[in-house]
């Protein structure tokens, strides 16, 4: 069954949600926190030297020696 009031009803919707509303004053500071959360968990690392030389003896080994490092140096 077709309902008849469902255009109009989605169209003022839409009319609604497409006027411009006030910006958040505090979206810069929101956007830096958000930012340095990020950066902190998966932003540059310092490139560790030993797990090139672990990689040769195996991939796994080296991965597993990778995590022991970084639980090691997080303090885990």
């Amino acid at each position: 069954m077709l309902d008849v009031k469902q255009p109009k009803e989605l169209l003022d919707q839409l009319k609604n949600e497409s006027e411009p509303r006030p910006i958040d004053p505090a979206l810069p500071l929101e956007l830096a926190r958000a930012k340095r959360d990020v950066e902190r968990w998966f932003g540059p690392q310092d490139i560790d030297r030993d797990w090139w030389s672990d990689a040769s003896s195996g991939v796994v080994e080296a991965g597993l020696s990778a995590v022991v490092q970084w639980l090691t140096k997080s303090g885990i």
